[in-house]
């Protein structure tokens, strides 16, 4: 431990002034010396050669980073999905999409078309044998039409069976569309969340969460696709 000069004159004036010969003395000596001990601790800490050591993240020292690997600048789209939150019909998604990559942080999803296939649930015929009620015309969901921005909110990667090292993304997804029914069309606003698997140079799997809106009718069109997305 260094001592620095000021604490060693210190210890020469206590020894010079401060002798301890009798009881008495060395217990009111004692009480004396704690200011000055304490002194002479600070003076030895202020003498120490501290080594700064490099800052932590999150409790671990960081050696290497890793620069998280882009996808391509353009993506085609194409996957299927459901829509199953209609009491009268199932409908069954066939999905098509066009996105363009700015960077990893955003993206503008140019075209996103889904077309619904109704299949018809036991509601209606429970309705006629029950109580004799047959609905004479079921508004069904034909077309989703939207273009939207993509923000990345999440991104990171993960290891699979042990070996095969896996990246993802996850973003926000806002816009604007069309809702298409076998009776009126409607703008529709498009809120939802993409989360992205990348298996491959130019190849990923993608699951979408999508809450469309139709304004004039007021009817939520919640839809959950999953497909593969191509790097062109």
């Amino acid at each position: 431990m260094l001592i620095s000069k000021n604490a060693r004159q210190a210890w020469v004036w206590l020894i010079n002034y401060f002798p301890v010969k009798t009881n008495i003395c060395g217990f009111r000596s004692a009480l004396i010396l704690v200011p000055f001990l304490t002194f002479l601790v600070i003076e030895a800490k202020a003498a120490q050669v501290v080594d700064i050591a490099p800052s932590p993240m999150d409790g671990v020292n960081i050696e290497a980073v890793e620069t998280y690997p882009s996808f391509r600048e353009h993506g085609l789209g194409l996957g299927l999905g459901i829509y199953p939150f209609n009491p009268y019909y199932m409908g069954l998604l066939v999905n098509g999409s066009y996105l363009y990559n700015f960077s990893s942080a955003a993206a503008w999803e140019i075209v996103n078309v889904n077309y619904a296939y109704s299949i018809q649930n036991d509601l209606t015929t429970e309705l006629a044998d029950r109580y004799s009620v047959n609905p004479k015309r079921i508004t069904r969901l034909n077309f989703l039409v939207s273009t939207t921005g993509h923000f990345t909110i999440l991104n990171g990667k993960f290891v699979l069976l042990k070996e095969h090292i896996r990246y993802f993304r996850t973003a926000a997804i806002a816009g604007l569309g069309m809702a298409m029914t076998n009776e009126v069309s409607s703008i529709a606003p498009q809120i939802g969340l993409r989360f992205e698997v990348r298996t491959g140079e130019g190849f990923s799997w993608a699951l979408d969460v999508r809450d469309t809106i139709a304004i004039s009718t007021t009817t939520n069109y919640l839809t959950f696709t999953s497909g593969i997305n191509i790097g062109l």
